[in-house]
C-alpha cells in the first residue's frame, strides 16, 4: 500500500507525493497522479506541508443505499438499483479548509464520516472486472448535510442543483492505494463532532461486491480519474456549530479535519 499526498511546495505550486508513515517525510513525485508520476530527490516533512485535496474530482457520488434488486409485479427480478447523488466539484473541500456554509441553509448541519473510494480511470458502461482495475485507492471524507434545508435531496435524489447544494463534502489527507490482490478489505472509522459528540464503525469490503457497484453506477454516470464516491453507511453525527471541529479517522489513510468558517 502506497500513501499520496497532495499539497502546496513552499513554492505555493502544487505537488504530490508519498508519505513514508514512520519517518513523516513525503517524497515529491513529478507528473500526474493517475499516470505513473516519476520518483524525485525532493523530500518534505509532511507536518510543514500545506495539505490539498489529494485529488482532484469533478464531482462526489454520495451513494445513499448499496445495490439492491427490486422484484417486480410479476415476480421477475428488475434489476439491481443505486440510489446516490452527484456533489458538485464547488461543494468539494479539502483538509483543514473551512466550511462556509450557503446562506440558504440554516445552522444545524451534521457530519457523516465516510469512505472515499477513489477512481483511477474514465469508467463508463465497464463490466465488473475493468471496474476493480478502475478503483485506485481509499481515502476519507467527511458529507456534511444541511437539515431542513430548503430543497433538500432525498434518498432518490439524481444530482444536486449547483445553486443550491444540500451537502458539502470534505476530503483527504491522503489516499491509500488499493491492494487488487485482496478480496477483502477492512477498514475503522471514526467520526467525532466537538470533544464528546463521537461514533465509531468497521467497514469490511469485498472487492468483487465494490466492483460490482462501480460497475452499476458506471451505467449511468461517466466516472472520471479523481471522482470519489461515498461509500458505507451514513451515520448522522451532530450538529456541528460555532469552533467545533469535526473529524473523521480512518486507520491507515489518517484523519481529516474541518470547521466552520465563522
Amino acid at each position: 500500500m502506497t500513501t499520496w499526498l497532495r499539497f502546496l511546495d513552499f513554492d505555493g505550486c502544487a505537488g504530490i507525493g508519498t508519505l513514508d508513515l514512520n519517518s513523516g517525510h513525503v517524497t515529491q513525485h513529478y507528473g500526474t497522479l493517475f499516470a505513473r508520476p516519476r520518483r524525485t530527490e525532493v523530500s518534505f516533512v509532511a507536518e510543514d506541508l500545506h495539505l490539498l485535496t489529494p485529488c482532484e474530482p469533478t464531482k462526489i457520488v454520495a451513494l445513499h443505499a448499496a445495490a439492491t434488486t427490486p422484484i417486480g409485479a410479476s415476480g421477475r427480478s428488475r434489476g439491481p438499483e443505486l440510489s446516490y447523488c452527484i456533489i458538485p466539484a464547488l461543494s468539494i473541500v479539502g483538509p483543514d479548509a473551512s466550511i462556509t456554509l450557503p446562506k440558504q441553509w440554516d445552522s444545524r448541519v451534521r457530519c457523516n464520516g465516510r469512505l472515499g473510494v477513489v477512481i483511477g480511470r474514465s469508467t463508463f458502461g465497464v463490466s465488473v472486472k475493468q471496474a476493480v482495475d478502475a478503483i485506485f485507492g481509499f481515502t476519507c471524507l467527511n458529507q456534511v448535510d444541511a437539515v431542513g434545508c430548503p430543497g433538500q435531496g432525498g434518498p432518490d435524489s439524481r444530482i444536486q442543483h449547483d445553486h443550491l447544494p444540500t451537502s458539502i463534502v470534505s476530503v483527504g489527507p491522503a489516499i491509500a492505494t488499493a491492494n487488487h490482490r485482496s478480496s477483502k478489505q477492512a477498514f475503522r472509522i471514526t467520526t467525532a463532532v466537538g470533544r464528546l459528540n463521537r461514533r465509531f464503525y468497521s467497514l469490511d469490503i469485498l472487492t468483487s461486491s465494490l466492483a460490482d457497484t462501480i460497475s452499476l453506477l458506471s451505467r449511468e454516470v461517466a466516472l472520471e480519474a479523481g471522482d470519489v464516491i461515498a461509500y458505507g453507511p451514513r451515520f448522522e453525527l451532530g450538529p456541528l456549530v460555532g469552533n467545533m471541529r469535526a473529524e473523521v479517522t480512518i486507520e491507515g489513510i489518517g484523519t481529516l479535519a474541518n470547521s466552520l468558517a465563522l
